[in-house]
């Protein structure tokens, strides 16, 4: 007998109505449904396992933020949810998924964004003025690639050495190439120790800085005797390498004129 059948039978009293009720409810499926737990878990809530899932699937760090929505969970069947048919869109922003758990009749939709993470060099201190930038002055950070800019320094090696040169800087802020600079270990028209070698010799004379220079930079310096201006890599503190051991020859001839 149909349920509609029913209510004629019993007529429109409270009676008929509670009892349409009790079918009702002996028809409708036991478990949970996205209408029944309506108030379940935040976002936020599932954002870690998403993290998780989307890491795995792309083989690198990810920042995942998840579009505003309650998933139908409780915070006690939270671990034996899952996440598959994790999906990047065609903008390489955007993504889709679906959470899957034993109390879920279905696999429930949920979308957001990711970025990319990469760990950088920061600095744990801000050095004194003038004061080198050492390993013990840096720690390592994780941040998203859409914070960084092209000037950013991502590596030690463009860090180590350095003295800060921005007076507004932040611990724990990314670097970037117009916040620090490698000191001056030559100063223009200041004395220096010019170095000549090749295989056979080895010199060494005073000469004068033409160019201030950092070290590893290639600068102009005089040779007073020889009144010659020879090229070199500053190598140290007002000490210049000649960069190349043809200009020996020529040293030493200046030298003895």
């Amino acid at each position: 007998m149909k349920k509609v059948s029913l209510i004629f039978m019993l007529g429109f009293s409270w009676e008929g109505a509670h009892a349409y009720r009790t079918l009702q409810d002996m028809d409708t499926p036991s478990g949970p449904s996205f209408q029944e737990t309506a108030l379940g878990l935040s976002a936020c809530d599932l954002a870690p396992l998403v993290q998780e899932a989307a890491r795995e699937m792309m083989d690198q760090d990810v920042e995942i933020t998840l579009d505003a929505r309650t998933i139908p969970l409780s915070q006690d069947t939270l671990e034996s949810a899952s996440i598959s048919d994790f999906a990047p869109e065609k903008d390489g922003v955007h993504f889709t998924a679906l959470v899957r758990a034993p109390s879920l009749r279905e696999s429930f939709p949920i979308s957001g964004t990711f970025y990319p993470v990469k760990e950088i060099p920061v600095l744990r201190r801000l050095p004194a003025p003038g004061e080198a930038i050492t390993e013990q002055d840096l720690t390592w950070k994780k941040i998203t690639l859409r914070k960084l800019s092209r000037t950013t320094l991502t590596k030690t090696e463009d860090i180590l050495g350095c003295v800060v040169r921005a007076h507004t800087l932040k611990v724990g802020a990314p670097l970037r190439h117009t916040d620090v600079e490698k000191p001056l270990l030559v100063k223009r028209g200041e004395a220096v120790l010019i170095t000549v070698q090749d295989a056979k010799i080895s010199l060494d004379l005073e000469g004068t800085a033409l160019e201030q220079g950092e070290k590893g930079q290639r600068i102009r310096v005089l040779n007073p005797m020889s009144k010659r201006t020879l090229h070199g890599i500053v190598v140290d503190h007002k000490r210049v390498e000649i960069e190349r051991p043809m200009r020996l020859a020529q040293t030493l001839e200046g030298n003895r004129s």
